[in-house]
């Protein structure tokens, strides 16, 4: 599993990397600043689209080795998850 979470020192963050036939991705937010505000700030976020195809640009080779692979949105507090998930998803297939 690998979490997109904002660049802070004490949060895990892994390197994307091929270690079974499925992959999983979970998008949380990226706001550093309202980290630790609570869940309700710190899910809070909209991914603009060069975030989603910065980050389909590191999975997209890491896809190509697996069978399936999995991409979860957790920013879901005003629906920005449902239409990131949907702009993530016309985003690979049109940059595939």
């Amino acid at each position: 599993m690998v979490p997109d979470v904002p660049p802070l020192g004490d949060l895990f963050r892994t390197e994307a990397i091929v270690t079974s036939r499925i992959g999983y991705l979970r998008l949380h937010s990226r706001n550093a600043a309202l980290w630790y505000a609570g869940a309700v700030q710190r899910y809070d976020y909209d991914y603009s689209d060069a975030e989603l195809t910065g980050i389909w640009g590191v999975w997209n080779p890491l896809a190509e080795g697996a069978d399936c692979v999995f991409v979860f949105f957790n920013n879901c507090r005003h629906g920005q998850a449902a239409k990131n998930a949907r702009r993530f998803a016309e985003i690979a297939r049109f940059v595939a």
